[in-house]
């Protein structure tokens, strides 16, 4: 594995913690999950251009939320996994539609507030 580049934009703190990420299966290992605690949520990265393809969940205890998402991992599938820490101890399966790769632009600024 080899540095490429830093992104030290913060959550509403200032700060970011980025505690795991994983790589799609296709092929090309196209894309990036990481899991943000800070946010409570998981980027789908472009590793070709490192824009930010999608993002999923907020904060919240419920079905599709996040309470510190401790731990992501992708099935030959492409489905994605997380696991939580803190009293939510949980796993969640997010369920792929469509090519497991990462296609078009993206937005360049990761982790932008939409």
């Amino acid at each position: 594995m080899r540095f490429c580049r830093r992104n030290t934009r913060g959550g509403p703190d200032g700060i970011r913690h980025l505690r795991t990420a994983n790589f799609s299966t296709d092929p090309k290992q196209s894309c990036l999950y990481v899991a943000d605690l800070t946010n409570d949520t998981v980027y789908e990265i472009n590793r070709q251009n490192f824009h930010e393809m999608d993002r999923f969940g907020t904060g919240g205890r419920q079905i599709g939320q996040f309470h510190w998402p401790h731990v992501v991992s992708v099935d030959s599938e492409g489905n994605v996994y997380t696991g939580e820490v803190d009293g939510a101890a949980r796993v969640q399966k997010f369920i792929r539609y469509g090519a497991t790769g990462c296609t078009g632009t993206g937005n360049p600024e990761v982790g932008k507030y939409k």
